[in-house]
């Protein structure tokens, strides 16, 4: 015999239910918002030093966000591809 819930008539299973949502939401929001990021870097890096190659694709695929607006910054003055990526 299978036994069917309402979730929403659940109080207990509708809060779970309903944080759970929430937080999909807030992790699609940021990995949303770190794609943007990433592919704003990727524009303004082809725009200034033309095809963007394969190892600093790799490094603003792993990059967070703090890098990515550093790198973003960094990009206004530097004179190679390079430059952008070096590590203080």
């Amino acid at each position: 015999m299978a036994i069917i819930l309402d979730i929403e008539n659940n109080p207990f299973l509708r809060d779970i239910f309903e944080e759970g949502r929430h937080e999909g939401r807030q992790e699609g929001r940021h990995e949303g918002q770190i794609e943007g990021e990433r592919a704003l870097v990727r524009r303004q890096l082809a725009r200034r030093f033309g095809v963007v190659p394969a190892w600093a694709e790799q490094h603003i695929a792993a990059a967070d966000t703090t890098t990515l607006e550093q790198w973003g910054l960094r990009l206004l003055d530097a004179t190679s591809l390079e430059e952008v990526f070096r590590t203080p």
